[in-house]
């Protein structure tokens, strides 16, 4: 995973190849936020793209009721 990469990266034998405790933190809270907001503007087109396209909606459901079985919801 990525913070242990970022940890053993911590230890390197090479000084100049060493993060320091703050690259450590920082990095994580890089890969925090960038998830972060690449998966809302994600959901967010696709909410759009959904809303405005009643054939995809359509498409996007029965596919679901085939994985997951058609319900009431």
């Amino acid at each position: 995973d990525l913070l242990s990469l970022l940890i053993k990266q911590r230890k390197e034998e090479k000084e100049e190849k060493r993060l320091t405790d703050l690259q450590v933190v920082s990095d994580c809270l890089v890969f925090l936020f960038a998830g972060h907001d690449t998966s809302s503007a994600c959901l967010a087109f696709t909410l759009c793209h959904l809303a405005t396209h009643p054939e995809a909606q359509q498409k996007m459901r029965r596919e679901v009721d085939q994985v997951l079985g058609e319900k009431e919801y």
